[in-house]
């Protein structure tokens, strides 16, 4: 198990994920991960960006997701959904999953 790498500043955290590798810090003030104790929004509540500079953004009509569907006829018979061929492969994969040759090069792979 890797040990966790922790480097500790004068008023914040850093924490390194082990992981993923990537970095963040914790704040000191509300131990809330992603900001130092200088920009803390609970420390500081003035500093906090008011809503209504972000009012334009939001007031913008957002376009409206639309999804097209073409329908043609099915080139292949379908069995619950699913072609002949990707039943034909389906067997496929599982006689070789119960191929004993197969077995005895995967030692290690669960059925």
């Amino acid at each position: 198990m890797p040990s966790q790498q922790v480097l500790l500043t004068t008023d914040d955290k850093f924490y390194m994920c082990p992981h993923c590798k990537k970095g963040f810090t914790i704040c000191s003030h509300c131990d809330k991960a992603g900001h130092h104790e200088a920009i803390c929004f609970e420390k500081h509540p003035d500093q906090r960006p008011s809503k209504t500079s972000n009012s334009l953004a939001s007031s913008k009509s957002k376009p409206v997701a639309q999804a097209h569907l073409a329908i043609s006829s099915p080139t292949s018979h379908t069995v619950h959904g699913f072609t002949a061929e990707q039943i034909e492969s389906k067997r496929n994969f599982q006689a070789m999953l119960a191929n004993p040759e197969f077995k005895k090069l995967n030692i290690n792979i669960e059925y």
